[in-house]
């Protein structure tokens, strides 16, 4: 039951994530001071987020990263 709900989570997740790119796409189209940047795109809202709350979030400022020596677990 657990897999299904991380499942459900993720999948929310990815979706908000996409309409938040299209949100900030659409915003940058009708801002007049934005015209010729290129557009956003799921990476860089991804970092943009990851990098967010690794810098306010003061529990997790020392929590070690997950790194792999290799591609197997």
């Amino acid at each position: 039951m657990a897999r299904k709900g991380a499942s459900i989570v993720q999948q929310l997740l990815y979706l908000l994530q996409q309409l938040l790119v299209q949100e900030i796409n659409r915003l940058l189209q009708r801002d007049p001071e934005c015209v010729g940047l290129k557009q956003v795109s799921s990476i860089t809202v991804d970092h943009f987020l990851w990098d967010f709350r690794r810098e306010h979030d003061i529990k997790t400022n020392d929590a070690p990263f997950h790194h792999t020596r290799c591609i197997y677990y």
